[in-house]
């Protein structure tokens, strides 16, 4: 975990619920509910999220269902991500599966 995040779910956890903050936010564990967050979201390698996340950024290295709403979205390599994205910026690394739809947005994410 780096310094820059204010809000942790270690691997051993589970959430549910929905999360707010104003800081980012890295998810390691399971967690089902929603997040918004004006700052960035981290979905670790060891992470299964249900959720509907509003961030300026989110990165997927693990698994995630729902939707994200997001500035820009990073599904990194052996990530999974089922659902639809909305987003200014999509990227995807080799490796990485994305099943579900995408739209591209030019305006500003509310969040």
């Amino acid at each position: 975990m780096d310094n820059s995040t204010d809000i942790y779910i270690h691997k051993n956890a589970q959430f549910n619920g929905n999360l707010e903050s104003n800081g980012s936010i890295k998810i390691s564990g399971v967690l089902v509910g929603n997040i918004k967050c004006p700052q960035n979201v981290f979905i670790d390698s060891t992470a299964k999220v249900e959720s509907e996340i509003t961030a300026l950024k989110v990165t997927v290295k693990g698994i995630f269902n729902g939707k994200i709403i997001a500035d820009k979205v990073i599904l990194l390599e052996n990530s999974y991500l089922e659902g639809k994205i909305t987003s200014k910026n999509l990227i995807m690394e080799k490796g990485a599966v994305f099943i579900g739809e995408s739209k591209k947005i030019n305006g500003k994410i509310a969040s």
